[in-house]
């Protein structure tokens, strides 16, 4: 006697895009519903910091930085949430930060388009409450990813002023997909990652 698994492999597709451009992000979502025959859900993630004074941020950086991190996200939330609608199921998630609930200094501009996605994932869930979508806002802490070296070119700092956040409240970006598995499994409005954030 023996037993026998069927393993089917999980499948993925890559597409190179800009966030910034609505209609790469509608081919992105296109394309997923054609290779995998629906969208069970989107991830608006994408996005920058810059460690700068609110005062010393000029216009053109707080619009730029906007683009992707707020605009972008609602570029891939909205073609999505039409195949959602449409099949009437779906999850919409944000990555929203902890920036998004407490601004700290020197990162204004990454915490306004934070909170302008918060904002934005709460007035969705309630919107789409009825459509059987859900939304959900995922708030990390700092997380041990490119972010802090990205930050430092477009800070204009010299790298010894850049004060990332200490190793104690760092975490890996495993154990925030963990978590933002499991708020996928089991909806909730907004996952915080343990107790420190």
């Amino acid at each position: 006697h023996g037993l026998a698994f069927l393993v089917t492999p999980v499948r993925g597709v890559f597409h190179n895009l800009a966030v910034t451009k609505p209609a790469d992000c509608r081919a992105l979502v296109d394309a997923c519903v054609r290779e995998f025959g629906s969208i069970h859900a989107v991830y608006a993630n994408a996005g920058y910091g810059i460690e700068r004074s609110a005062l010393d941020t000029t216009d053109d950086d707080y619009r730029a930085i906007f683009e992707p991190n707020f605009f972008g996200s609602l570029n891939i939330i909205r073609p999505a949430v039409e195949h959602m609608r449409a099949a009437g199921r779906g999850h919409v998630l944000l990555c929203a930060s902890c920036l998004s609930k407490v601004s700290v200094p020197f990162y204004s501009a990454y915490s306004a388009t934070k909170a302008a996605q918060a904002h934005i994932g709460r007035a969705m869930r309630l919107e789409l409450a009825a459509t059987g979508i859900e939304v959900s806002i995922v708030c990390p802490i700092g997380t041990k990813t490119e972010f802090f070296a990205a930050l430092q070119p477009r800070s204009g700092r010299d790298s010894s002023l850049v004060q990332p956040t200490p190793d104690a409240f760092k975490q890996t970006s495993e154990f925030v997909a963990d978590l933002t598995v499991k708020c996928l499994r089991r909806p909730v409005p907004e996952v915080w990652t343990g107790f420190r954030g």
